[in-house]
């Protein structure tokens, strides 16, 4: 069974393009990592704003990958003080739809460096 990791934190103003710079750089470690679903940010406005990222994995991949989501939970803290919260749940339903995602998605998903996009994650769930 699939399963989601979330992680919400509250952002000054002022951190929002920090925040989400912080949430790129770990897409784009996510792409082609075996086990990985998709990933979802989403932004609730207000007084409070919020920033919650949304990860998909299969139940393997998510146990193995838990260090590299205290790193992201370490990495967002050090862009906005005001709070995280993180939490797993079990995925019922997933239905992949289309969604074009521009040039933002097409730069996430190229690869980098000589093993290309997602090789850290891969390379650790590949030698233990």
């Amino acid at each position: 069974m699939e399963q989601a990791r979330i992680l919400s934190v509250t952002v000054a103003p002022g951190d929002r393009a920090a925040v989400l710079e912080v949430v790129d750089a770990t897409a784009a470690e996510l792409v082609g990592c075996p086990g990985f679903g998709g990933l979802l940010c989403l932004e609730h406005g207000g007084t409070r704003p919020r920033i919650t990222v949304v990860s998909v994995w299969d139940a393997t991949t998510m146990a193995a990958t838990a260090p590299d989501h205290d790193a992201l939970r370490r990495r967002l803290a050090a862009v906005t003080d005001l709070g995280a919260t993180t939490g797993t749940e079990d995925v019922l339903r997933l239905v992949p739809g289309r969604v074009d995602g521009g040039e933002r998605l097409r730069r996430l998903l190229e690869p980098r460096g000589p093993a290309g996009a997602g090789a850290r994650l891969s390379e650790r769930q590949a030698h233990p």
